[in-house]
């Protein structure tokens, strides 16, 4: 694939077919942003403090916007491939193996738990939903120190069902109670659900498709679904961009559209919040979604920014208006640094606003492979496109108008087997 130049237009050749390299949609680096030139200076500022006001060395930053690197800083011995424990965000990538899973038909947000454990959940309890469990209102206590969750000499279906044995603090559906047995139990229904470890469905569903090598849960037979994971700067940033990317990331498609944006949608069901981080940082209404807190909310009720904070001062994002995904890394109390991280996402939402690009946006063209004449349009929200060929650079005529909806795009292309062809998508006024 060669690109020849901007100006107006995204120019495409494809040379024997439209096929991409696996290799090349799974790698996990970012082209540099060129569209628009940004003041950051207030983002590396703010990234400073926050490191400062906590007598923190260490740390680093990246933030993307439509799938290009706007901004990178590191301190200390960051760099990036540090690898470190990001506690809670860990629920943001469980999230994403459950909702594969739904997409699948293999499970419904509305099972209730007693369908995969019918012995161990019973009468009220049995009623708890995949959905509940996935957005903190499954009634089960809010623990995070439980020593069921970090057991390595039982199985996570055995973890299933201690926790089981449990009382409800409320009633399925009816308060929130931030916690991790939960999620527990929600893995060990995918575990029933699909036949496989949790592991495996991991590492087909999530770590392959994407390309990442360093995230994991760890060698045991109960991985902690809500908070053992570590990961890399670069490797959770690449599943921020899958999500962006409508649940696609090169050839490979890890979610549903729909899934994404369930993902981001209210599941808290005005139940009342009886236990929530966000307390002690006087954002206690703050609701969540699956496996990711609505962190901004537009008046209409969409999510305009969410994020999945870890405990130890892990803190990932999206901007859904903005296309815009960011990853804080530090070791830390998250209470030490989280005003720090939101005086960061509002530097970055005041640079980008205040520089309106009047270069097209950025157009990504991502094929289904050598044998498919299916690709995939990845472009920003809001800007409409003309899809148009040649075979000699000279003549154009037009395939397709890409209006600017969501910015994703499924199309077929034309004698996807014969000669070279030239692809160009003009950005419509």
């Amino acid at each position: 694939m060669k690109y020849f130049g901007w100006q107006r237009y995204l120019w495409v050749v494809l040379l024997g077919g439209i096929g991409l390299p696996v290799a090349w949609a799974q790698t996990l680096s970012f082209p540099t942003q060129t569209n628009c030139i940004y003041d950051l200076g207030a983002v590396t500022q703010a990234f400073s403090n926050t490191l400062a006001q906590a007598g923190i060395a260490n740390g680093s930053l990246l933030i993307l916007k439509d799938g290009q690197k706007l901004h990178e800083l590191y301190a200390g011995n960051f760099n990036p491939n540090t690898l470190r424990l990001i506690a809670s965000s860990t629920k943001w990538l469980s999230a994403v193996v459950i909702m594969s899973l739904v997409d699948d038909g293999l499970m419904s947000l509305d099972d209730p738990v007693a369908r995969y454990f019918p012995q161990d959940y019973t009468g009220v309890k049995g009623t708890i939903t995949l959905r509940q469990m996935f957005s903190h209102t499954s009634g089960l206590p809010g623990d995070e120190t439980s020593g069921v969750l970090s057991d390595d000499t039982i199985t996570l279906q055995r973890a299933a069902q201690i926790i089981a044995t449990n009382d409800l603090i409320a009633a399925p559906g009816t308060a929130f109670c931030y916690g991790g047995l939960s999620m527990q139990v929600a893995g060990a229904c995918a575990e029933v659900a699909s036949g496989q470890t949790w592991s495996n469905l991991f590492e087909l569903r999530l770590k392959r498709p994407l390309g990442l090598t360093a995230t994991t849960y760890g060698n045991t037979p109960n991985p902690r679904i809500a908070g053992g994971a570590p990961s890399t700067l670069y490797e959770y940033a690449t599943v921020l961009q899958m999500l962006l990317n409508h649940g696609q990331w090169g050839a490979n498609r890890v979610l549903s559209s729909n899934a994404v944006y369930v993902m981001q949608q209210d599941q808290t069901l005005g139940a009342q919040i009886l236990c929530s981080p966000y307390t002690k940082y006087g954002q206690g209404q703050t609701r969540y979604g699956i496996g990711e807190w609505r962190e901004l909310v537009a008046p209409n009720g969409d999510a305009v920014q969410v994020g999945s904070g870890g405990a130890f001062g892990f803190a990932p994002w999206i901007d859904v208006t903005r296309q815009i995904a960011g990853v804080f890394m530090v070791v830390n109390l998250m209470e030490n640094v989280f005003a720090g991280v939101q005086s960061i996402q509002a530097a970055v939402r005041t640079a980008v606003d205040s520089t309106p690009c009047s270069n097209p946006p950025w157009l990504n063209l991502q094929s289904a492979g050598a044998t498919s004449n299916l690709v995939t349009l990845h472009g920003a929200r809001g800007h409409s496109y003309a899809l148009e060929s040649s075979a000699n650079l000279t003549t154009w005529t037009n395939l397709f108008e890409l209006p600017g909806t969501n910015g994703l795009w499924q199309i077929p292309l034309p004698n996807p087997g014969g000669p070279g062809q030239f692809i160009r998508a003009r950005l419509l006024p």
